[in-house]
């Protein structure tokens, strides 16, 4: 038992231990303080000795080994009973480093338990936490529900941290004493054993020489192997030469990734080191060890033949034993060990500097300890117990495997329903693998988890052309082989039983090796003109340019008809139901290149899985041959085929279907119709061994639909809306959807933890902008959260930055500083108007297959909270919703034309417009604040700010940047009282409040764009020109330019020995690449205008505006024209 705040007076100790002892107890009495008391105390029933760590305060610690008896032989624990700083957190944070920096330098398993004055949010101790300075004890049980705060509060500050290799098996609380709760967790330190994979040779990511990579490669080699199908033998020469290129240093005493493995036991650490340290720190307290044994026995010969050869291998890496002679070693043994603490001091420090430096520096980590973070309160004292995890491993192996063992599979149904279905044009499909390809595919997979082998992208990413020449080789061979390496067949299965589903069960994902995902995903692409024959407008999910997006926009429209009626299925296991023999008829049956049934057939057929969890490996390897992996680039693809199968037979008569991958929707106004087609898709997924999870399905009808009769005899749940793919749908149409999944306490613990883990400004506008405003704006127009939820987010935000900063601090500054993206309010609706300019720029490349109703709507009617936001922001739109209009603060039309201007002008309306009302409701600038009584000492009666005024603030922003503490940054953000009225700094006499009390001018908005006129006569005098320099018959030379000055932009034609013809750009999109756009734009309409034939060479430095003339880049609608 681990006690602080004890204040045992230091002439009390021995009596205080003593009536302890009388009950049969051990205490434990750490230092006495400053007014000679002890703070903490350990009470146990087992005998310990007391240990005195090195720290600078030892009154807040008590530190005592144990001994425990776990499998057959004793283990050392260190137990820790620390009380911490009170009121400054930082001195908190950074005494518990302190603790564990003393720990470490033990080398024992350590648990600190105690009053720790900080919460796991709280910054000092979430930074250290997420950087792997300790492992929380509560951590396993956080999955389960909120633990209770200290004395039923909102804080705990009464928790246990440990050293990485302890985990807490439960956890049980109780009032406790005073204002304290008992806090109780349970250990079991037998080792679990678990799995791991092998070591392997670490790899640099500088960029290789070919040069390099051609001495090392062996083309006749490999040319021999492909011609042979040795495939394994191959990828292993490709992969070791890599290996050896990228570690030219190393002597690859590291697995090849090459190489075929098998999990193997976890390694233990060796008797001669004191902590976890590196291989050449382990020999050499070893040999200082032996050297020790050598002083007792100088006559050892074969003792010293041992030393000898330890020192060869030493010398290379601690040049000071080049200092040591042989003769007489044992003489220096004391000045060895010496050195030897040295040198572990060292490696601890170094390794703790780049413990400190790793989660500052690394966005990515920062990223991943704010998601696995689970971070709630509340309250009740329910233990809790946690499952280690080989545990979940060994679950998972008993719950998947059989699973993925294809048993008698019987074809005729599928074949017989094939039959029943319209067949599908043929089209030639031309695969090809090419370096340049696979390149472009592995950038994309920069951030993914590497696979079995242990292969990354930026290793990848390092090797020269010729690695992505014989990399696409091998994949064209094993493409028309049907055959891939064993290492392609592998894969982790990860995320096992981690955290439950919302509807019950778990997802396993599997990681290939990354060589095989990047062919694959080059594979998926090579077959889109394939994939495009077939799927339509009813199959989205996993194909180009289909996303969800799409899914909700047929469904909204169907909504429309008070009618209809909706029918949501789910199938249970979908991937891991899939079959090679029915993936292969039912390829068969769209034409497929056979090429490529062969290949998916194959993979399917044979494939090898490991579980992994929280570092861990299972036992062995399975041997799979059912299912499609979740993960592999060709599973969707795979997926989709099937399910146009259900779509098709599903959708008729009266009905229609659309699925997104295994979620899968149809609806229809008549009930007899949607019976019918309930029984059509009962029929597919009997033929396919699939199961509807009928927990998981859903009947939506509207007022005018009978819906009681329907749900019972589907046995489905009968909603008055559609939830699908986290969207809840009205039925029938009316309010705007509203995201199903969201989650305020969720949001907000992700702010809190960004908060707390990220250094400055910037690193938490990252996270907001990538981990919390996605929860809530990934529907961009389709759905969104209400608006107090949204308000709600937003203050949560605010909190958390003048936590960090001044409880004064005006909201406009910290959206300026942080930037209006990071706004919530803002967020949602840029995320609406931006689907808008996409919806109008890529209209759905199924649109010429849907109804001609859906097909005549526009944006406005088809995007519910698009529409929403143009009403709140008081802007409109013209009836086919080509352009967006407003009134200015002068009352001057402005026009943003959807696909033309650049979205760059509709983001800074937007801003400017929240800008204005963000600085109205600043309540320093929005009222004088000024005492009543006229006696009393007041500042100067100043105006307040304009209606409709703007303060842009790029000053608190650059003073912010440069800023070097936190007065400064306070300072930055106008945070305190301003003496401006009465010092007037740099000569400037303030005349509005905003200029007192924010630092800042108020500007007015960016007026409406210059009128243009005679453009129309610019063009034809070009076209005039060229027509005449056409009459000679020569080839004639043409230059255009672009560019914007003081947010006006102009553009430009010269004629090589001739006239030079210019003209401004009549829009408000003013930006350079609009400039060069439109004189690209003026070249081409004046040679549409010639009336003879030439040659004409037009010359444009402007990379971006020459894909525009390809049909890419910005602005797709300016683009076709």
């Amino acid at each position: 038992m681990c006690l602080q705040e004890a204040d045992i007076n230091e002439a009390s100790g021995a009596t205080w231990s003593a009536a302890w002892q009388a009950k049969g107890c051990h205490t434990f009495l750490g230092t006495v303080g400053d007014q000679s008391m002890y703070t903490t105390t350990i009470v146990s029933t087992i005998p310990g000795r007391l240990v005195r760590l090195d720290v600078t305060d030892p009154s807040r610690v008590t530190a005592t080994v144990f001994e425990f008896f776990t499998e057959g032989e004793y283990e050392k624990i260190v137990i820790v009973s620390l009380y911490n700083y009170f009121a400054d957190k930082e001195a908190a944070g950074a005494f518990l480093e302190e603790v564990v920096t003393a720990l470490e330098t033990i080398g024992l398993k350590w648990i600190v338990l105690g009053d720790f004055n900080l919460t796991q949010d709280d910054g000092p101790m979430a930074r250290r936490l997420a950087s792997g300075l300790c492992r929380s004890l509560d951590e396993p049980f956080l999955t389960e529900g909120p633990l209770p705060g200290t004395a039923g509060g909102a804080r705990r500050l009464d928790f246990g941290v440990s050293s990485r290799s302890v985990t807490a098996a439960s956890v049980w609380h109780a009032p406790g004493i005073a204002d304290h709760t008992a806090v109780a967790y349970s250990f079991c330190f037998a080792d679990p054993g678990g799995f791991s994979s092998p070591m392997r040779t670490s790899l640099s990511t500088a960029v290789v020489d070919p040069a390099a990579w051609l001495s090392a490669w062996d083309q006749e080699r490999f040319r021999e192997l492909l011609l042979a199908t040795d495939f394994d033998g191959a990828w292993r020469l490709i992969s070791d030469t890599a290996e050896r290129v990228l570690s030219p240093g190393d002597g690859g005493r590291g697995f090849p990734r090459a190489g075929q493995w098998a999990p193997r036991g976890r390694a233990q650490r060796s008797k001669a080191a004191s902590a976890f340290e590196p291989l050449p720190m382990v020999r050499l307290r070893r040999f200082g060890r032996r050297l020790g044994q050598l002083v007792r026995q100088p006559g050892d010969r074969r003792l010293r033949d041992i030393m000898e050869r330890d020192l060869e291998y030493l010398d290379g890496h601690f040049g000071w034993l080049a200092e040591l002679p042989l003769l007489g070693i044992e003489r220096h043994a004391q000045w060895v060990n010496d050195k030897i603490e040295a040198e572990a001091k060292s490696i601890r420090e170094a390794g703790f500097e780049r413990w400190r430096g790793a989660m500052h520096n690394s966005l990515p980590k920062q990223a991943a300890w704010i998601k696995t973070s689970v971070h709630t309160r509340g309250s009740g004292f329910a233990s809790r117990t946690a499952i280690h995890p080989c545990a979940v491993i060994e679950e998972a192996e008993q719950q998947w495997v059989d699973r993925w063992t294809m048993g008698n599979v019987d074809t005729t149904p599928v074949a017989s329903l094939l039959q029943r279905l319209p067949p599908v044009d043929s089209v030639s499909t031309l695969v090809q693998f090419t370096a340049s390809k696979l390149r472009q595919a592995c950038t994309r997979m920069r951030h993914k988890s590497p696979g079995p082998d242990d292969w990354s992208a930026e290793h990848y990413l390092a090797l020269p052309d010729p690695f992505w020449e014989a990399l696409a080789q091998l994949w064209q061979c094993c493409y028309q082989s049907a055959a891939v390496p064993r290492r392609w067949r592998e894969a982790k299965v990860t995320k096992v039983c981690m955290i439950p589903k919302a509807s019950g069960g778990h997802r396993p994902i599997a990681v290939l090796a990354l060589g095989y995902r990047l062919g694959a995903s080059v594979l998926a692409r090579e077959l889109r003109s394939w994939t495009e024959q077939w799927t339509g407008h009813r199959l989205m999910g996993g194909f180009h340019k289909r996303s969800c997006r799409d899914v909700f926009l047929r469904i909204l429209h169907a909504t429309e008809d008070r009618g209809m009626a909706f029918v949501g299925e789910d199938i249970s296991k979908f991937f891991d139901s899939l079959v090679s023999p029915h993936v292969r008829l039912v390829l068969q049956h769209l034409k497929a290149p056979s090429r490529f049934v062969d290949f998916a057939c194959s993979v399917m057929a044979e494939q090898w899985r490991v579980f992994t969890s929280g570092g861990f490996l299972g036992e062995k390897w399975h041997r799979t041959d059912k299912g499609a992996a979740q993960g592999d680039p060709l599973s969707p693809l795979i997926a989709g085929a099937v399910m146009w199968v259900w779509t098709t037979s599903v959708a008729c008569s009266g009905t229609e279907a659309v699925a997104f991958v295994d979620d899968r929707s149809f609806w229809s106004p008549c009930a007899e119709a949607l019976s019918e087609a309930k029984r059509r898709s009962a029929a597919v997924d009997a033929a396919f061994g699939f199961t509807c999870d009928a927990r998981k399905c859903q009947l939506s009808v509207g007022p005018a639909c009978n819906g009681s009769a329907l749900a019972g005899a589907f046995g489905y749940e009968l909603k008055d809306h559609l939830e699908l793919l986290g969207v809840r749908i009205p039925v029938p149409r009316g309010d705007p959807p509203r995201l199903a999944r969201f989650t305020f306490d969720l949001a907000q613990a992700r702010v809190v933890c960004s908060n707390a883990v990220a250094k400055g400004m910037w690193q938490r506008g990252f996270h907001y902008k990538t981990l919390v405003l996605p929860m809530m704006v990934w529907a961009g127009a389709i759905a969104s959260i209400p608006c107090d939820e949204v308000t709600r987010l937003a203050n949560a935000i605010l909190s958390v930055t003048n936590y960090r900063h001044a409880c004064d601090t005006p909201a406009i500054v910290v959206w300026e500083v942080l930037g209006w993206e990071c706004c919530p309010s803002f967020a949602r609706r840029w995320a609406a108007l931006r689907d808008a300019v996409a919806l109008t720029c890529k209209p759905p490349v199924w649109l010429e297959e849907a109804e001609l109703t859906f097909a005549a709507k526009r944006w406005p009617t088809l995007l519910p909270v698009a529409s929403e936001v143009l009403g709140e922001l008081g802007w409109w739109t013209d009836r086919l919703g080509t352009v967006i209009q407003r009134r200015d603060s002068l009352g001057h039309l402005r026009s943003f034309e959807l696909g033309v201007d650049s979205t760059d002008v509709l983001a800074e309306w937007l801003r400017d417009w929240h800008r204005a009302r963000a600085l109205a409701s600043t309540n320093r600038v929005a009222a004088s604040l000024h005492r009543g009584d006229p006696s009393l000492a007041r500042g100067a009666l100043l105006p307040g700010v304009p209606c409709g005024s703007l303060v842009l603030l790029r000053g608190h922003k650059e003073a912010y940047a440069s800023a070097g503490n936190r007065t400064q940054r306070n300072s930055a953000l106008a945070t305190g009282c301003s003496v401006w009225a009465k010092a007037a700094k740099q000569g400037i006499a303030v005349s509005l409040m905003c200029e007192e009390r924010l630092l800042a001018r108020t500007v007015p908005e960016l007026p409406a764009p210059p009128p243009v006129v005679g453009r129309d006569y610019v063009v034809e005098a070009l076209a005039y020109e060229l027509d005449a320099l056409f009459a000679d018959n020569v080839t004639v030379h043409v230059g255009t330019d672009g560019s914007s000055v003081s947010e006006v932009g102009a553009w430009a034609v010269a004629v090589q020995d001739g006239e030079v013809y210019a003209c401004g750009v009549s829009s408000e999109d003013q930006t350079p690449y609009r400039a060069e756009v439109e004189g690209l734009r003026a070249v081409l309409e004046a040679l549409l205008l010639c009336r003879r034939c030439g040659s004409v060479v037009v010359v444009c430095d402007c990379q971006a505006a020459l894909w525009a003339l390809d049909g890419h880049g910005r602005a797709g609608v300016l683009v076709q024209r």
